[in-house]
């Protein structure tokens, strides 16, 4: 009995199932990749990346930032979507508007563009991305900086000490025309973004609190510096803004010592007076010693 019920058991384990249609795939995560950008110093630059901060300019001065998501579905495509872009830290709170459509061409990547209004310091940027009823449900994280387009350029010219002194703009100075002096102008950035001074000595980017220094001249006597310098600047941020500082001054050459480059103009017209008046005083005060004696001699006589 038992015999035979093994036989039968191997007999029906011998028989092989009948084989159906092939099984469609179950379905899977789609490869997609998300990018959000911006504009800086005339590149497209990412926001995803914190080591490498993008820059923007503040709200309340009347910017408005564009930043562009870009969904690469890397040969899908999709026919309904919305995406939503929310930046807790922008100015007043403002969101920027949904982007979204329903197509029946089917794209392969999807872009969108939002305003931001960007407030001072980092502001965090969350994108998220849903399209046909939840097919796909996925997002990123990103940041940008905000902060302010501030400078300040002026002359510099070298004192007897080797100090440099700053001179007022379109100011005329006065130094003694034999004294070893030089010539600079500097440019500060005294703000938050980068810029550059495109037609200065170097046109690197100048980052915040970092100056750019251009010698105009090299240690030489003050009479082989004397003439009127000009030079017109043209500053321009990472962003897009510029300035146009106009850097002026003339240099006078004189004969005698003055004390400080801001005063010599007040001091140099006593100098010719000074130096009649000493030679005066040498010739008086003598004879007026004598006639004292003179007198003192007549009295005790």
């Amino acid at each position: 009995m038992l015999t035979a019920l093994v036989t039968l058991l191997l007999a029906v384990s011998a028989v092989t199932a009948p084989v159906g249609p092939p099984q469609p795939d179950l379905p899977t995560a789609v490869p997609i990749s998300i990018s959000l950008t911006t504009q800086n110093d005339g590149h497209t630059v990412s926001l995803l990346d914190p080591a490498h901060p993008a820059w923007a300019h503040l709200a309340p001065t009347g910017a408005v930032t564009e930043v562009t998501a870009t969904v690469d579905l890397h040969g899908d495509s999709v026919h309904r979507w919305l995406a939503h872009l929310d930046a807790p830290d922008a100015f007043q709170g403002v969101t920027p508007g949904d982007c979204q459509a329903d197509v029946l061409d089917a794209p392969h990547e999807v872009s969108c563009t939002f305003a931001v209004q960007v407030a001072s310091g980092v502001n965090r940027l969350l994108f998220h991305f849903m399209a046909d009823e939840g097919r796909l449900d996925t997002g990123v994280q990103g940041t940008i900086t905000g902060g302010q387009f501030d400078w300040n350029a002026g002359w510099e010219v070298r004192d007897a000490t080797g100090q440099w002194s700053a001179i007022p703009n379109a100011r005329t100075i006065s130094l003694p025309a034999v004294r070893s002096s030089a010539l600079r102008y500097v440019v500060t950035n005294t703000g938050d973004i980068p810029f550059r001074a495109t037609n200065a000595c170097d046109n690197r980017l100048i980052a915040a609190h970092a100056q750019l220094v251009c010698r105009e001249s090299g240690v030489r006597p003050a009479q082989s510096l004397a003439r009127s310098y000009r030079e017109q600047l043209k500053l321009v941020d990472v962003v897009g803004a510029t300035a146009e500082p106009d850097l002026q001054t003339t240099i006078r050459s004189l004969a005698g010592v003055t004390l400080a480059p801001h005063k010599m103009d007040v001091a140099a017209p006593f100098w010719p007076w000074l130096l009649l008046f000493v030679p005066v005083v040498g010739v008086i005060l003598p004879l007026r010693l004598r006639s004292r004696r003179r007198r003192r001699r007549s009295a005790a006589a």
